[in-house]
């Protein structure tokens, strides 16, 4: 099942419940990158729906071991930004009761 009308992790949640109680399932395989499981999976059970994890895009660090590696990088500043809007959208939505 896709859901395809959430703007958001909490719409996408609680369009995703009314679908399922329509079929009369509870239970889904969340299908989400790595970094957004947590508050994805949290979000999901605080509407009622039991949670198969099935996360993807796993960001990792190359195994390269050279000096390079410490110097700046882009990519490293884009993945820092994404963790904390990660973590920031947890904590709001365990503050708003969402998850």
């Amino acid at each position: 099942m896709l859901e395809r009308n959430s703007r958001s992790t909490h719409e996408n949640a609680r369009y995703s419940a009314e679908l399922l109680a329509g079929l009369g399932l509870k239970q889904v395989l969340l299908v989400t990158s790595a970094l957004h499981m947590s508050r994805a999976s949290a979000t999901f059970q605080a509407v009622g729906i039991e949670v198969i994890p099935a996360p993807t895009d796993f960001r990792a660090v190359p195994e390269q071991q050279h000096l390079l590696r410490w110097l700046p990088d882009a990519q490293a500043l884009l993945d820092s930004s994404l963790a904390i809007k990660e973590y920031l959208g947890l904590w709001v939505y365990r503050w708003r009761g969402w998850a």
